[in-house]
């Protein structure tokens, strides 16, 4: 690690273990190199997976929104997990995120009267077949007995009960989930019912789910389940293939689940066919249905009656325990088919046999054919749910593994799984690839993982969540007049010209000269026994300001400025367009706000026609490239008070000053530069501030800032009264001692240095670059 990760990584860690996260007894962080780390970050797939600087083992929902408002406010990647059997590549894109793992979330309530569970994201397949079972209940599972329930649900949920009860969304009634922005949202086909059709069938994009209910169906067959294992030879894949063709072409039976396996077979030394026929019905009638099965006499094979609770464990010789273990690398491709080609089966087989004998590290690979009946599922209207593939009638995959990374293994099994990838997808049925999205290696098509015309609807709907997110993170309210402001224990209630109501922390007001919310401050301040210094403000000059075409002559990037008795002009050009400011002294100090009209700026420009702009340029000249421009007086002043309470100043609310070399401009940018970064600094470990502290912070950034604004406000002062002298003394300093004294360079580079000094955001990353000019170097 270097030292600059160790740096980041010692500072994430005070920051995660800051009393004022208010964390729950129950949850705990963890951190590389410990044990806790491990178990809560450890994957089914160690092949192209994410990492992680640090661990949040969440042991209360209210920690979830908790630990998502943590890692946004300090740009950390993060990734909320429930049992860790996701294997898509593109996970491996979060690198030194932090780990959000739910496990502990693990809490299962049935309701027996309703007959429905609600479990968390921590509950798997074991867990709440068990609990289900107990009551009297049946629900269905996903393949894998360690599996997070509810991660097997989002992507759509197939299994052996899809023929009796539908995919798991179908049995899904209402989800609880935590949005990105940190808010728990109620979804149902009541509640935000376009965020729940979305869920069922690409949920892992929309938020993190902490709680979800499901129907629960009284017991098929008493809850029994037949179940016949078997090996065969791989010279007997036409006669298995062709029975398991006929099964399809009759319509397979909604109580039949059939997975096969391709696989290797370490105490034969070969290249096998195996795998588990479950009936869920009565196992008389199991039995004639799986006949054609028996009648081939498998060399190995178990049949069995069991608990439907024991089916996931037990099927393919307890496969389960084998197949479910962490930490393994694994690469992994899938097809949906409609179609059942026999020859493309053959063909696999003769494909894996081969690949198993060219690399025996990589004899543990396999191929798994998933056969369920979709009756039920297509009982349900296309339209109810985002998931796509409701006419599937198996799911492919293809699991490549080795045992060290590097291995010739690795390359060999990438390129066969697409090459099966691909082979299936052109006899699939479909016109492309079509894949179940938690079997999707990560490569994909958003079309061929949530096919193309569901895709529009889901892409709204993470337009709306995106919108959502950046209207929460930012209440910048542009073009709106406030009316009114009410202090609240915990935030701050704004009243706007239109009648509109905004609620939030605080109140940053940059509503300029003339601010609104700077007389509510002093009101509110007045209010609560503050001696407050009412703000003064005059203004001794006028200035127009505007933009011109480029006019004939005038080169890019040269900055010219005229002084003269009363008056003053700027104008730089970057060879299309030239802004230019006009500076003049009023007869007498003005302290009233007045809006010019056209003509009165129309007149300005003709008073001061004979101003010197540039070479061969005055100001009347102008109007004939003037493409707009704006009168305004320019006050200067300087507030006593910054903030009360939850409303806090910036920019020309508090410190104003003429517009001369763009001084007051970067004083409001440097202004509110160090307020956001020390409000980031205090919410990285407090993302509910008090009051008090808040003063704290705004007393802090008063300070700080207040004492800087007077430094360079009476530079503004002087820069432009001296530019607009009125006496011969002002114009021999400011055309012959000033320059003397700096030197053109000299000035400029004296210039730069201030510049230099400048505040950035610390949470935003800055490249330091160099500029062209000879000063800035």
């Amino acid at each position: 690690m270097t030292m600059e990760a160790q740096a980041k990584s010692e500072e994430l860690r005070s920051l995660l273990a800051d009393k004022r996260n208010g964390w729950s007894a129950d949850t705990t962080v963890s951190f590389p190199g410990e044990a806790d780390f491990v178990n809560a970050t450890l994957r089914w797939n160690h092949y192209r997976a994410p990492t992680y600087t640090a661990s949040i083992s969440v042991g209360t929902e209210a920690d979830v929104a908790k630990a998502v408002k943590f890692a946004r406010l300090n740009n950390l990647p993060f990734l909320a997990t429930g049992s860790r059997h996701g294997y898509g590549t593109t996970l491996a894109r979060l690198q030194d995120g932090l780990a959000i793992d739910l496990s502990r979330l693990n809490s299962i309530n049935v309701n027996q009267s309703a007959a429905t569970v609600t479990v968390g994201p921590g509950v798997t397949n074991e867990d709440i077949a068990g609990i289900a079972n107990d009551a009297g209940f049946e629900v269905p599972l996903g393949t894998c007995s360690s599996v997070s329930q509810i991660g097997a649900t989002l992507g759509g949920g197939v299994g052996r009960w899809s023929g009796v009860y539908g995919l798991m969304i179908d049995g899904l009634l209402s989800v609880r989930l935590v949005t990105a922005d940190g808010d728990v949202v109620e979804t149902s086909d009541t509640s935000n019912p376009d965020l729940f059709w979305g869920i069922r069938g690409a949920g892992a994009n929309l938020g993190i789910i902490v709680a979800a209910t499901y129907k629960l169906h009284k017991p098929v067959s008493g809850g029994r389940v037949l179940s016949v294992d078997f090996m065969l030879p791989v010279d007997r894949k036409t006669e298995y293939f062709t029975i398991m063709k006929q099964l399809h072409d009759k319509g397979l039976p909604a109580e039949l689940a059939i997975v096969t396996g391709i696989l290797y077979e370490p105490n034969s030394g070969s290249t096998l066919i195996g795998g588990n026929w479950a009936w869920l019905g009565p196992e008389v009638e199991g039995r004639e249905i799986i006949s054609p099965l028996l009648e081939m006499n498998p060399p190995v094979a178990d049949i069995s009656v069991m608990s439907w609770t024991e089916i996931t464990k037990r099927a393919g010789f307890r496969a389960d325990a084998l197949m479910c273990q962490k930490g393994q690398n694994r690469s992994m491709y899938a097809a949906n088919m409609r179609e059942f080609p026999v020859s493309l089966y053959e063909k696999t087989v003769d494909k894996m046999a081969q690949f198993f004998d060219e690399h025996p590290d990589g004899r543990g690979s396999n191929v798994l054919l998933e056969n369920w009946p979709n009756s039920a599922v297509r009982a349900i209207s296309d339209d109810a749910t985002a998931y796509p593939w409701r006419d599937s009638i198996m799911y492919a995959m293809f699991q490549f593994s080795w045992a060290e990374g590097g291995s010739p293994t690795e390359a060999s099994g990438n390129a066969l799984g697409k090459e099966l990838r691909k082979e299936f997808a052109a006899n699939s049925g479909y016109s492309d690839l079509a894949v179940l999205v938690n079997y999707a290696h990560g490569d994909e098509t958003l079309e061929q993982m949530y096919g193309k015309d569901k895709l529009p609807r889901l892409l709204g709907l993470m337009d709306i969540a995106a919108r959502r997110l950046k209207e929460h993170m930012s209440r910048v309210k542009t073009s709106s007049s406030v009316q009114g402001i009410e202090i609240c224990e915990d935030g701050v209630q704004v009243r706007l010209q239109d009648g509109r109501m905004e609620r939030g922390s605080i109140v940053i007001g940059c509503d300029g000269i003339h601010s609104q919310t700077r007389n509510i401050l002093h009101r509110e301040a007045k209010r609560d026994g503050k001696v407050v210094n009412e703000h003064r403000q005059t203004a001794t000059f006028e200035c127009l300001f505007g933009s011109a075409t480029s006019f004939p002559g005038a080169p890019a990037g040269i900055f010219w400025e005229s002084h003269g008795p009363g008056v003053a002009s700027q104008m730089a050009s970057d060879g299309s367009t030239c802004r230019f400011s006009i500076w003049r002294r009023l007869e007498r100090p003005v302290a009233k706000k007045h809006i010019f009209t056209e003509n009165e700026s129309a007149s300005f420009l003709q008073e001061v026609g004979e101003v010197l702009m540039a070479p061969g340029l005055q100001a009347k000249d102008l109007n004939q490239y003037c493409t707009w421009k704006r009168l305004v007086y320019q006050p200067e002043g300087l507030s006593e008070q910054w903030y009360h309470d939850r409303i806090v100043l910036c920019g020309e609310s508090v410190a104003q000053m003429t517009s001369i070399n763009g001084m007051g401009f970067n004083v409001a940018l440097q202004s509110a530069a160090l307020l956001v970064n020390k409000l980031y600094a205090i919410l990285r470990s407090d993302t509910e501030p008090s009051a008090e502290t808040l003063g704290k912070v705004f007393a802090e950034y008063q300070e700080t800032r207040k004492t800087e604004t007077q430094a360079i406000a009476q530079i503004s002062e002087q820069y432009v009264r001296a530019a607009t002298w009125a006496s011969w003394p002002g114009r021999i300093f400011i055309d012959y001692i000033l320059p003397w004294f700096y030197g053109e360079i000299g000035l400029a580079r004296k210039l730069g240095e201030e510049i230099s000094k400048g505040r950035k955001l610390d949470f935003i990353y800055h490249e330091d670059k160099m500029g062209t000019m000879p000063w800035t170097k």
